[in-house]
């Protein structure tokens, strides 16, 4: 299971939101 994976499954636009939160 790949957290990455589903973050960008889910939020692509915003996946990077959750690497660099602020």
């Amino acid at each position: 299971m790949n957290i990455f994976a589903l973050a960008q499954n889910i939020l692509q636009p915003s996946y990077i939101c959750i690497l660099v939160p602020g």
